[in-house]
């Protein structure tokens, strides 16, 4: 009896270990470079290849991967080419290393469930289409079931005509069943190169912890958001005018919701707050160029302000708030953006659709106390010059600046909408665009003093 006993004690003890060590060898030959290659192109709508891959066996169990790239699927990939004998690719994304930690006792069950993931030194290209879908959207596609290879040992499903077309990655259909913990992305770098803008987005030195990553195919509704933190340099450049818009340093925070909740469709939200350091800079947006000549324009009203340039580094860190999907930005919070003393606030609201390349922005100019003190003293020298001594300027003057003038600051309020390249640009007030207005013929003397706080209502906004 003593000896039943010992045996089924050893029982209990040997058999999850043997368990453990026959999903270890499953993943194991699961992680082979060749059969991840086939894995991988099995799943998704790519071509791939891997430089090297080996599992670790303890708590947690690892899987470790260098020199995934990943292309266009073609030809090769449906041949069921090795990937030793394949043509050259052209890469869409690279990563250097990829390191998953799996939960092991789950193997006992052949069960992969992710506890954390590392990847190091990603690089990324792709192309924003007019549609607004990406070079990076088709290769993360399910593979197309009638061009897919069969698994080993078994027969290729026919399929009717038009079943198998691409669609998006749906949660269901994620190969593994759980992700819970954190998600790490060092030295990330991302070109994306906008066509209906022109333009091209660069990110780089790029680092990326989703922590507390809870995602679970079968239950979004409770399971499905991470808490985000990043770090970053993102410029902005002109193809057709070989010009940097802008580069921009910053870091935050957020919260993402990985899959919409709706559809189960891979569609990431994000809601984040980031500060952007006072080593960035802003220069040539054909929104500031635009808003320079508005500007300009009220020397016809005496304010010269032609030496204002609404660009340049940025005096200080500014913070800024937002919510984001694939192809959408909306500002929840005012950015106020610091340059040469003076402030471009872009107003709580303001969104960007880079991928139709639609915009709609709210932008107020603050304008320093030395600016304001500035204007304020040439319009009285202009007011002098209409009126002579007849009339006394100062309250004509007061009421020019009751509809500009903001907490003792000059505020001038400017809306663009439409091709980010070519904006419709505005000046807002009451009566309508300030450009329009300009446009008025001199006031006479009586006119002007009579008209004085209307005219500068129009004229500025409130």
């Amino acid at each position: 009896m003593k000896r039943v006993v010992l045996t089924a004690a050893a029982a209990v003890l040997v058999l999850p270990l043997v368990g453990v060590v026959l999903g270890f060898f499953a993943l194991q030959r699961l992680a082979n470079a060749d059969n991840l290659v086939r894995q991988l192109e099995d799943q998704f709508n790519l071509r791939a290849e891997v430089t090297e891959s080996h599992v670790s066996l303890g708590f947690p169990t690892r899987l470790e991967i260098s020199g995934l790239t990943l292309a266009p699927r073609d030809e090769s990939v449906d041949q069921g080419i090795a990937p030793s004998d394949r043509p050259p690719m052209q890469s869409v994304a690279s990563f250097d290393f990829i390191a998953i930690d799996l939960r092991t006792f789950p193997l006992l069950a052949r069960k992969f469930v992710i506890e954390n993931i590392s990847i190091e030194r990603p690089s990324i290209e792709m192309e924003v289409f007019a549609d607004g879908t990406t070079t990076f959207d088709e290769l993360i596609k399910p593979a197309p079931a009638s061009k897919s290879r069969p698994p080993s040992g078994t027969k290729k499903e026919e399929k009717a005509d038009g079943e198998g077309a691409l669609g998006v990655v749906k949660a269901g259909e994620l190969p593994l069943p759980t992700i819970l913990g954190t998600l790490s992305v060092e030295d990330a770098n991302i070109v994306t190169k906008v066509a209906k803008s022109n333009t091209t987005v660069q990110i780089s030195r790029c680092i990326v912890h989703l922590t507390d990553v809870d995602i679970d195919p079968k239950a979004l509704m409770d399971h499905n958001s991470a808490n985000l933190e990043m770090s970053a340099w993102i410029g902005v450049d002109s193809v057709e005018k070989n010009t940097r818009y802008l580069d921009l340093s910053m870091d935050g925070s957020g919260a993402i919701q990985p899959f919409n909740m709706e559809t189960g469709e891979l569609d990431p939200s994000l809601s984040a707050q980031v500060t952007v350091r006072k080593d960035s800079w802003i220069d040539t947006l054909p929104l500031l160029d635009d808003m320079e000549e508005l500007i300009k324009q009220l020397e016809n009203f005496g304010v010269n302000l032609d030496s204002v340039r609404l660009r340049g580094d940025f005096s200080e860190d500014t913070t800024a708030s937002f919510n984001a999907g694939r192809r959408f930005l909306k500002m929840t919070s005012d950015f106020m953006i610091p340059v040469d003393e003076n402030f471009i606030v872009l107003q709580e609201g303001s969104w960007l659709n880079a991928g139709k390349n639609d915009h709609e922005f709210f932008v107020t100019f603050i304008a320093s106390e030395r600016l304001t003190r500035r204007a304020e003293t040439e319009v009285e020298k202009f007011l002098a010059a209409q009126v002579g001594n007849s009339i006394p300027v100062g309250p004509i003057k007061t009421a020019l600046f009751r509809s500009v003038k903001q907490d003792d600051f000059l505020v001038l309020r400017f809306s663009s909408k439409g091709d980010l390249g070519n904006p419709e640009v505005a000046a807002l007030t009451p009566f309508g665009d300030v450009g329009s207005l300009l446009k008025v013929p001199d006031k006479t003397l009586e006119d002007l003093s009579q008209q004085a706080d209307k005219l500068l209502k129009g004229l500025f906004g409130k």
